[in-house]
Parts: C-alpha cells; sequence; structure tokens
C-alpha cells in the first residue's frame, strides 16, 4: 500500500503539472480541441482561406472547354491574368479592372452629286409643199398661228408675178399667164401650214 500510494501521488502530481504548464508544450496544442469540438486537421485550409482562388475555365460534358470561355489562370498578352492587352498609349485602370476601349469615329458619308436633264429641244416646225397649176410653194409655221413661205416656184408659161414670204398670219405667192392669175395663200392652225388657190 505505501507504494502503490506514492506512485498514484506521482502521476496525480504529473497531470496537475500539465494542465497548469504553459500552453506551448509540445502535444498542447495539438489537443486543443476546434471549432465545435473537433480539432481541425494539419495543412488543410479553413472555409475562409478560399478567397483569392482562381476559378477553373468552364468546360462541357465532354471534358472540353466551353468556347469562348476565358482561363482565368492563363496569362494575358500583358501579364495579368485574364485580361486583355491595352491598347498602346492607355495605362491600367486603378484597382485592376478591365481596360477602357476605344471606339473610332465613322465618317460622314461624302453627298451625292445630283445631274439635272437638259431641257429637250421643241419639236421642229412642220413644213408643207402645197402645188397648183400655175407653180408650188413650199411653207412651215413657226408658231401656232404664224406662217412663212421658205421657197416658191411657178410652172410654165405662168411665171412669178409677186410673193410674201411672211413670217405673218398669211403667207403667199401670185403666178400669171396673160391675164390668167393664180393666188396661192397659206395659213397656220396649231402649228400645221395649210394652202388655199384663188
Amino acid at each position: 500500500m505505501p507504494v502503490a500510494a506514492a506512485v498514484l501521488l506521482v502521476a496525480l502530481t504529473g497531470v496537475l503539472w500539465w494542465l497548469a504548464g504553459p500552453d506551448d508544450r509540445p502535444g498542447r496544442q495539438a489537443a486543443a480541441p476546434g471549432v465545435g469540438g473537433t480539432a481541425a486537421p494539419a495543412g488543410k485550409p479553413s472555409a475562409g482561406a478560399s478567397s483569392g482562388a482562381v476559378a477553373p475555365v468552364p468546360t462541357g460534358p465532354d471534358g472540353a472547354p466551353v468556347p469562348g470561355a476565358v482561363d482565368a489562370t492563363a496569362p494575358g498578352a500583358d501579364g495579368v491574368t485574364g485580361r486583355p492587352p491595352l491598347a498602346p498609349g492607355l495605362s491600367p485602370p486603378p484597382g485592376g479592372g478591365t481596360a477602357p476601349t476605344t471606339t473610332t469615329p465613322v465618317p460622314d458619308p461624302e453627298p451625292t452629286a445630283t445631274t439635272t436633264a437638259p431641257p429637250t429641244d421643241p419639236p421642229a416646225a412642220e413644213e408643207r409643199t402645197f402645188t397648183s397649176p400655175a407653180g408650188s410653194v413650199r411653207a412651215t409655221c413657226p408658231s401656232a398661228s404664224t406662217a412663212k413661205l421658205l421657197s416658191y416656184s411657178a410652172t410654165r408659161p405662168y411665171k412669178l408675178d409677186d410673193v410674201d414670204e411672211g413670217p405673218g398670219d398669211s403667207v403667199g405667192a401670185v403666178f400669171k399667164r396673160g391675164n390668167s392669175v393664180v393666188r396661192m395663200t397659206v395659213t397656220c392652225a396649231d402649228g400645221v401650214p395649210s394652202s388655199s388657190t384663188d
């Protein structure tokens, strides 16, 4: 009994010393309970340590990368992960955001020149030739009601006795043979010449 009591006393003294001693002794921290009474395993990051992790590239059902997806882990042309290259002369925006894009102004279209068709010439005046036993005349109408002789000639044995070339309301020529006199008169109506013989 004295030996057993001495051993029990030594063991009790050691336990009290271990519990009352400093917390940095070997094995003391490993035995401290974790959150919820369970010790956190060494080398395993906690739930709050996931901030700053890079998201993987989205993949399809077959494991191939989704077209158009940006690999956040691959360095961009400017050396920054997942960022497009900066345009020449532009500085990175503060806070590490995406570089601003620049737009090129589109020039206004040049006005097209409009062409105007030249005025059409008025139709040529109608010409007609009239004949009679004494001679013939050729006339035209410079206007709707104005007549003008262009040419005239007598038929033998008639001779030209008188002529009114115009232009005027009425024009004509007079042919004579002895006591026989033939008068040819030309007038215009709506730009069309007509003749009468007396």
